[in-house]
């Protein structure tokens, strides 16, 4: 009975545009008023700071000081793309980077936190897009085509510990050029969501999750995916179809949330 009411909420959900957002006062980090957008001056690393009982020290609302720290580093750089009212967000800064086991990342990235609310922002918001908040990227020089700044990983909403350490594993691997069978195909929905391409993501998708083996680490969050880019297709069977073959596949970690939470948006 309780997968029937999964199924039906999801597929009640599917037709659903998201709903607006809801103001929150309360916030993990810093909420500084916007500025303006000013070219990186001094060290850009300098920028970054641990708030809140983070283990990563992040640069706020700087994409560019972030970008000229890790070119600096020769480094990827990690976005959160978040907002102040967003439950899920400030859930993750305080209960999953404040791991002591992300220690070790703080040299292998550069991490900048972007307040979506701010017009500061709004330019690399456009660039890398959300499907939900949170939205997580890591971008950095892809090594086959020059670009400084693409996208090497995407995850959208609430990650466990280990969910985020394979997500920050696979930007790494896809900056090395490593990336092959399912995650290759991840990788290509990713880079596909962010132009808005949604019909090549769905393909690519699909593709990772017929490839991938049975112990694949970002099935949840491919499956979460997939249901983000049906929704937005406005494919209702689509949906019904994916949660009828998956929930059970998600998982107890917070994807298995997420993949009902985001019909429901």
């Amino acid at each position: 009975m309780q997968r029937l009411l999964a199924i039906a909420i999801v597929l009640a959900a599917c037709g659903k545009k998201p709903a607006p957002p809801k103001a929150d006062p309360g916030a993990a980090r810093t909420v500084e008023p916007a500025a303006e957008a000013k070219a990186p001056t001094g060290d850009p690393c300098a920028k970054a700071h641990a708030e809140g009982g983070e283990v990563m020290p992040w640069i706020a609302d700087d994409l560019p000081s972030a970008l000229a720290c890790a070119k600096q580093r020769k480094v990827p750089v990690v976005l959160d793309l978040w907002a102040p009212w967003c439950h899920t967000c400030l859930s993750m800064q305080s209960t999953v980077f404040t791991d002591a086991s992300f220690q070790p990342d703080v040299a292998r990235f550069v991490f900048a936190s972007l307040d979506t609310d701010k017009e500061i922002n709004a330019d690399a918001v456009a660039k890398y897009p959300l499907s939900a908040w949170p939205t997580f990227y890591v971008i950095g020089e892809d090594k086959s085509t020059g670009q400084p700044d693409a996208v090497l990983a995407r995850f959208v909403g609430a990650a466990s510990v280990a969910q985020f350490h394979a997500f920050l594993d696979a930007g790494v691997k896809a900056q090395q050029g490593g990336a092959a069978g399912a995650d290759a195909h991840l990788l290509g929905a990713e880079r596909a969501i962010t132009v808005k391409d949604l019909a090549t993501a769905e393909q690519e998708l699909t593709q990772a999750l017929a490839k991938a083996p049975a112990d694949w680490a970002r099935r949840p969050d491919a499956l979460t995916t997939l249901i983000h880019t049906k929704r937005k297709r406005g494919d209702i069977a689509g949906c019904l179809d994916v949660a009828d073959k998956s929930l059970d596949d998600t998982g107890s970690a917070a994807a298995a949330t997420d993949f009902l939470v985001s019909a429901m948006a």
